[in-house]
């Protein structure tokens, strides 16, 4: 008894060893990183899944892709345009594939994906799923249907990693981004489904991380979140009725520098980062507040929308 309580002691502070270091050294490397930014990784050759890509920042990041070298597949419902973004893609050289689905039928994601490999002769390495981003128009009306709502922003990642997952961990080699609106770290008012869902994928994104570390691939299997502030990313509708308390107080960028900016941290393999870059530092501050100054301080800002 006495030596299996020593065992069970020597093991803990082995443990508590083990942990002290590796915090210290990633701490040491996070602080490094904020001073010498990190290079960027190639994507050059990699088959790129964007889902969502007929418009807004899907259809920008299916250009730039392409334009760095990758393969790009344009998975979207809406078919015409759609189409259009593979022709301008391949006008200027790049490799680009439509496919038309509807990710909310688990049966239709798994028939498209298995097309696509079939016909490409390869693994989907990347994929960017861009369809859980409402505009600001969706944020001043009415939430749309709890199912549809739940369908298109959870349970499709859920079908679309099935079809691409078991290949990048059997070949150690891959890079899931989901993109989602700020509604996952902050509530909006009067879309309780939206935050709902877009909550969900942050959970999804946390436990995905997890299952890969335990499985010893988080280096080769990479994972990031993207929150974007649909506010924010939206200049060219900036007359539909942006306001806030504090003028300018986010600014406003278009959707290609919104992309842009997007890529350039999931080329740095960045864990999580969010569109403004400060609104994810914001987040983790105000949440060490009290709960009700939380509130206080939503109702500071008062942002919100007026179409009129």
């Amino acid at each position: 008894m006495f030596f299996l309580r020593l065992y069970s002691i020597c093991v803990f502070f082995i443990d508590l060893l083990n942990f002290s270091i590796s915090a210290f050294f990633e701490t040491i490397s996070f602080f490094i990183h904020i001073f010498i930014p990190s290079r960027k990784k190639s994507i050059k050759n990699e088959i790129i899944l964007i889902v969502g890509a007929s418009r807004g920042i899907g259809r920008a990041l299916a250009q730039l892709t392409a334009k760095l070298g990758a393969t790009v597949v344009c998975l979207d419902i809406n078919i015409k345009d759609n189409k259009s973004l593979v022709e301008e893609i391949r006008n200027f050289g790049g490799i680009a594939y439509e496919y038309t689905c509807d990710v909310t039928s688990q049966e239709n994601v798994s028939n498209t994906i298995a097309n696509i490999k079939k016909e490409l002769n390869t693994n989907i390495t990347m994929m960017f799923h861009c369809c859980g981003i409402p505009s600001i128009r969706k944020y001043s009306t009415q939430p749309p249907p709890l199912r549809s709502t739940m369908d298109l922003s959870i349970l499709s990642h859920f079908w679309l990693l099935d079809e691409v997952l078991p290949e990048m961990k059997q070949n150690k080699h891959g890079h899931i981004i989901f993109l989602t609106s700020v509604a996952g770290i902050s509530g909006i008012e009067r879309q309780i489904p939206l935050y709902v869902a877009q909550f969900a994928v942050k959970g999804l994104f946390e436990s995905l991380l997890d299952e890969l570390a335990k499985e010893k691939l988080n280096k080769n299997v990479l994972v990031t979140l993207a929150h974007i502030y649909p506010f924010v990313v939206n200049k060219k509708d900036n007359h539909h009725g942006f306001w806030s308390n504090i003028p300018n107080w986010f600014g406003q960028i278009d959707t290609e520098e919104a992309a842009k900016l997007v890529l350039e941290d999931v080329l740095k393999n960045h864990i999580e980062i969010s569109i403004p870059k400060y609104v994810l530092w914001l987040s983790h501050i105000v949440k060490l507040l009290p709960r009700r100054i939380i509130l206080i301080f939503r109702e500071f800002l008062d942002t919100g929308v007026d179409l009129g």
